[in-house]
């Protein structure tokens, strides 16, 4: 299974495979920040991303 960061037109911007290191969106998420993924028209529905500097 993978986690995909997408814009509202379902555009993938960033995925990774579910695993013990990436077991959320909120990991995915982190993890495009720290390699510098322009996530400018991420849309983000349900998801929690409380604390995501």
């Amino acid at each position: 299974m993978m986690i995909q960061l997408k814009t509202i037109e379902e555009e993938i911007l960033y995925e990774l495979p579910k695993s013990d290191l990436f077991q959320n969106y909120r990991s995915v998420l982190i993890e495009a920040i720290a390699h510098g993924i322009n996530l400018k028209n991420l849309s983000v529905v349900s998801e929690n991303i409380n604390n995501v500097d």
